[in-house]
């Protein structure tokens, strides 16, 4: 399946992603790494750097779940509101006589 990289939406999903992976490297290595004298973390840094792109996943994945389910029931609203707003104008008229008034 190819993609499109002209198409706005994969553009917009692939800036939001690397946004995400780039704040997620910058925070957890400026808390986890303290020491710069070897090319390797030590195991505390390794820990510290599971631990903490854990939780920042877990925590991203309970964002975008508040958001989806506040935005359906938004949208869920809004179309109560227009089917509400709209019901009046659904009403079939009364078709009694017509009115017999000299004019």
């Amino acid at each position: 399946m190819a993609v499109n990289l002209e198409d706005p939406t994969h553009s917009r999903n692939l800036r939001d992603f690397l946004l995400l992976y780039n704040v997620l490297t910058e925070q957890c290595f400026n808390s986890c790494v303290k020491r710069f004298h070897s090319k390797n973390l030590s195991r505390g840094e390794n820990d510290c750097a599971n631990l903490c792109t854990d939780r920042y996943v877990s925590f991203n994945q309970k964002l975008m779940m508040t958001f989806v389910e506040n935005q359906n029931k938004k949208n869920k609203d809004l179309e109560e509101a227009m089917k509400s707003s709209m019901a009046p104008t659904l009403m079939p008229q009364s078709s009694g006589p017509p009115s017999s008034e000299p004019t």
